[in-house]
């Protein structure tokens, strides 16, 4: 354990550093109230003489809590370094050499005047006693942590770390924007998330008011609209967070998190956006919609396809979607999307009717992508009790759309070439995807996959109805036996393949030797539609219709299957005796009863 400052001839303080109190390696501050402690650290589990740090954590925290960094682009390589105040007033990281790690490059004073404070709120203060005025902040100069008492504005950054033990600047950076009243995550200098005012409908990533009211240092700077959002987080308070055990902190991977600290549970999480990759500035890119709970998270929007399908299939979504055909001029038509939150800029009109608003979309000639209308019945808007029917009009490229399942907002109708409709590349309802498969073996092999499921089932049967009229004498015991040999091996691959898609090793069932000749994420296709097309339940399976579209179309959604079935009927058939059929869009059954 590290040695507390103790107090000397020269009358030094646990919490302060003067001009004659040098900080060593092995000792540390202790704020007044035993709030933060502050010394040399080393973020990593290997030997002390590794990267040295000067830091302030949560005293006592165990692990080390740290919520800021002195030298983190400069570290020590060896446990020989001071901190103290240099003959020019400022703060300053010395190594054996007095060499300079870092230091706070305020104006220079007699050295005497200044003394640095480590204060209960965690900030370290140097002041200069002849003004009495503090010359420089370590909350004016943060990592990646945000306290209480700081003031998110346009000059104040919070940086990450490159990683949980690398104090050294990360690719993040969280950012007050003021006059749009939002926040920004950068990544590396790009725009990676922002927040978003509350909007009557189809809301953004608005931040909760007690986080507002925290980054604004509880002033009334930032106004707050009423939230539609239904949020968890929308019953959460200043009163309900301590907030002297609380931290707003940049991680890593580029998430801002709030952490609250109680004397049962310790740290816990308990806000953070983005919440999954779909909050991201456009991941999807334009006309894409995203979806976190599939597996293949992005995809074009009916009567779309993939700007640049190498690079879709690699997983760069952000080039995004374009239309199929165009549909002006010409006929169009509208697919609609249900629950689904938009980030592009809408437009407001007037409408009496969902028809009208229809009639208002189609009037912008072909400048309209989308509308939405929504009745004042089931209007979204909160604290508004005189809600009238809304029609709203996207004009620009539809961005950051995500398929919301919660939410109890009105639809998205998109507007597409009726021809695409006519060919089948999507629905009215948004049901139906692109036909012009990129790779046409996907198609080719899908179907002739289920044609041979189909030719084998059939081939069983005959042969077993052929062995019964053959030999009527032995057919129970015929029948039982092919039955029993068709259902033990398609049974075994059934069970297989639902086990590995449960353990999500699909790619498993695949010959390892193949591997540098097939694309994932077409296999993973294949493997999702058979499984669908084998649900326990019959009406979960997908007409051989829908399995065309699912396997020729680039952008298909498609759903977890559920568990799989596979039975056998041994008795009569419910049907007429005198006929047989398979139906593939029932459970799969193999009758072997006689005229």
């Amino acid at each position: 354990m590290s040695k507390r400052l103790k107090s000397s001839a020269m009358k030094k303080t646990l919490d302060t550093i003067t001009v004659d109190s040098l900080l060593k390696d092995g000792e540390t501050l202790v704020s007044a109230g035993n709030r933060f402690e502050l010394g040399f650290f080393n973020p990593t589990k290997r030997s002390e003489g590794n990267r040295r740090y000067v830091g302030i954590w949560y005293y006592n925290s165990n692990p080390r809590v740290v919520v800021w960094v002195a030298n983190r682009d400069n570290p020590l390589p060896v446990s020989t370094g001071v901190f103290r105040i240099a003959d020019d007033g400022n703060l300053k990281i010395l190594d054996a050499n007095g060499t300079v790690h870092w230091d706070t490059k305020c104006e220079k004073s007699p050295p005497l005047s200044r003394v640095a404070k480590l204060m209960d709120s965690g900030n370290l203060v140097l002041t200069d006693d002849r003004s009495a005025m503090s010359s420089w902040e370590s909350f004016k100069q943060p990592t990646d942590t945000f306290l209480p008492g700081m003031k998110m504005d346009e000059t104040l950054n919070l940086t990450s770390w490159i990683s949980q033990d690398y104090p050294a600047i990360g690719d993040f950076t969280f950012k007050a924007v003021l006059a749009d009243n939002q926040y920004q995550i950068l990544r590396k200098y790009l725009p990676y998330w922002e927040s978003g005012e509350a909007r009557k409908f189809f809301t953004e990533d608005e931040m909760p008011p007690f986080i507002t009211r925290i980054l604004s240092n509880l002033s009334q700077n930032l106004t707050v609209k009423p939230s539609n959002s239904n949020s968890p987080f929308d019953n959460l308070t200043i009163d309900t967070i301590d907030l002297n055990n609380s931290r707003l902190t940049i991680n890593s991977t580029g998430q801002i998190q709030l952490w609250s600290k109680d004397k049962v549970k310790g740290w816990s999480l308990i806000w953070w956006k983005p919440r999954d990759r779909c909050g991201l500035i456009n991941h999807c890119g334009n006309f894409g919609i995203c979806n976190s709970s599939n597996k293949l998270e992005c995809t074009c929007l009916p009567g779309f396809v993939p700007v640049s399908p190498e690079n879709w299939d690699s997983g760069d979504y952000t080039g995004g979607c374009q239309r199929i055909s165009k549909f002006c001029p010409g006929k169009d038509t509208f697919s609609s999307l249900k629950k689904v939150k938009v980030k592009s800029e809408y437009s407001e009109v007037p409408a009496t009717n969902e028809t009208d608003c229809l009639k208002q979309c189609r009037n912008t000639n072909c400048q309209c992508q989308a509308y939405s209308y929504d009745e004042a019945k089931n209007s979204t808007r909160r604290g508004d009790p005189q809600s009238t029917t809304t029609c709203l009009l996207w004009i620009e490229d539809l961005k950051g759309i995500q398929e919301e399942y919660g939410n109890d907002g009105p639809d998205l109708h998109v507007r597409v070439a009726a021809s695409d409709t006519e060919n089948g590349n999507t629905t009215q309802d948004g049901g139906g995807y692109p036909k012009r498969g990129r790779k046409k073996w996907t198609l080719i092999v899908g179907v002739t996959v289920a044609g041979v499921m189909i030719l084998s089932s059939t081939t069983v049967y005959f042969y077993l109805r052929r062995k019964t009229v053959e030999r009527q004498e032995n057919r129970e015991s015929i029948r039982q036996n092919m039955a029993a040999r068709f259902y033990d091996s398609a049974r075994h691959v059934k069970d297989l393949a639902w086990r590995l898609w449960q353990e999500d090793k699909a790619l498993d069932i695949m010959d390892q030797k193949l591997s540098p000749s097939f694309n994932k994420i077409e296999i993973l296709k294949c493997i999702n539609v058979g499984l669908l097309c084998v649900q326990e339940d019959p009406n979960d399976r997908p007409t051989m219709s829908n399995v065309v579209i699912m396997l020729g179309s680039e952008t298909a959604t498609l759903t977890t299957p559920k568990r799989p079935a596979f039975v056998i009927r041994r008795g009569p058939s419910t049907s007429a005796s005198s006929s047989s059929k398979l139906d593939i869009n029932s459970e799969l059954t193999v009758s072997l009863t006689g005229r």
